[in-house]
């Protein structure tokens, strides 16, 4: 056996001679490093027999193919000789193995570059799932660039009684801020047939809201040399139902008795999000989150006088590196007075979410919410489906 290094590159070269079956073959080792992370070991294996042949092999996985046909002289030839042969086709194709462990590490490279299209968009325009923040951004820029191209969602909820579609742009800018959009309508189902019959009175059958929030990253995962810091993001949001005060003029004050105030509110906002590896067979992400918020069913029935601080949380299996599986809870102010029949108690919300990556530009995404009284039903039953692309 020989070993020598300072090969081509200054990379290490391990050859070796090894006989058996009537068949002689020679191997070179190379350890090349193929990016950032661990070292590929690349092997070229030269045999000779009817034919000379090699076979190169990354990790384990190899090819080959015949290289070239030996002549009846050359099978004459000694055996010191032949293996001079092997020697010289070995060196001419150490380049190959160099060329092969650069694309190789190019290849890895590319792939680290083009993450899956995740987090998803809440139905309030910003990363994360349905109904909560994550402190992970979307589409964030390439390489060193400075903005992100934008992301775009649209959504559909069916209520039982009630039907919300939602669509949502980001963008992202610095990899730190996100900026995003929403624009949100919520068909009322037969509420008003509801008011109509009770109080001869005929309010608008759906109500429509716009949000415009902006996030910055204010903690990046891993900071303070910890690897449990988790990602920190602090948002605001600015939100303005177009259709709540053509409802209370239609009802002659009626939402302002009941308790909405306003058509309009800000929300401030803080999450916490941490991805888990090694416990599992597959990653996990958990968030928490913190929010400052006066709206009365997230703002699609307006907005109270009292502002108040509101917990949600996520939790978001990888099943596989396509599917993943995920449950949401999101906490929410009671501001609203009774009306029986017509207006409930507003309760906290909840689902079961699951994401298909179908490619590195396009999500599916569907869920089962619970969502308890909205209005004049409860709607427990509810279902979701999400598109997302990345452009």
């Amino acid at each position: 056996m020989t070993v020598g290094k300072g090969g081509a590159c200054g990379l290490p070269v391990r050859i070796a001679a090894r006989s058996g079956a009537g068949i002689r073959s020679s191997c070179v080792h190379l350890e090349a490093p193929t990016g950032p992370g661990p070292v590929a070991r690349l092997s070229l294996y030269i045999c000779e027999g009817p034919q000379v042949r090699f076979a190169l092999s990354r990790d384990g996985v190899a090819s080959a193919k015949p290289l070239l046909q030996l002549t009846p002289s050359d099978a004459n030839r000694s055996e010191s000789e032949r293996a001079q042969t092997v020697k010289r086709t070995a060196a001419m194709l150490w380049g190959i193995v160099v060329l092969a462990a650069t694309a190789a590490g190019a290849e890895n490279e590319a792939k680290k570059a083009a993450p899956h299209p995740l987090p998803l968009h809440t139905i309030e325009g910003t990363s994360g799932i349905f109904l909560t923040d994550t402190a992970y951004f979307a589409n964030t820029p390439a390489g060193d660039g400075w903005f992100g191209l934008p992301s775009a969602a649209v959504s559909g909820v069916r209520l039982g009684h009630k039907f919300l579609q939602a669509y949502t742009v980001t963008a992202n800018v610095f990899k730190r801020v996100e900026l995003g959009y929403s624009y949100m309508h919520l068909g009322l189902g037969d509420w008003p047939s509801d008011v109509r019959r009770a109080t001869g009175l005929h309010p608008e059958t759906s109500t429509r809201l716009h949000t415009l929030s902006a996030r910055a990253m204010v903690v990046k995962e891993g900071s303070f040399g910890s690897p449990w810091t988790p990602a920190i993001t602090a948002g605001l949001r600015y939100k303005h139902n177009a259709s709540v005060s053509d409802i209370d003029d239609d009802l002659n004050g009626t939402c302002q008795a009941i308790g909405v105030r306003d058509d309009d509110g800000w929300e401030p906002t803080l999450t916490a999000s941490k991805m888990f590896k090694g416990i599992l067979p597959k990653p996990f992400i958990l968030s928490a989150g913190l929010r400052r918020t006066k709206a009365t069913h997230i703002g699609l029935c307006g907005f109270s006088d009292d502002y108040h601080t509101v917990l949600e949380g996520s939790a978001v299996f990888f099943v596989t590196d396509r599917l993943l599986l995920g449950a949401e809870y999101r906490e929410k102010p009671d501001e609203l007075n009774r009306i029986p029949g017509l207006v409930g108690k507003e309760d906290d919300w909840w689902d079961i979410v699951f994401c298909y990556i179908v490619n590195d530009h396009l999500t599916v995404s569907g869920g089962y919410a619970h969502l308890g009284k909205v209005l004049n039903h409860d709607e427990n039953a509810s279902w979701a489906l999400q598109l997302k692309w990345e452009f």
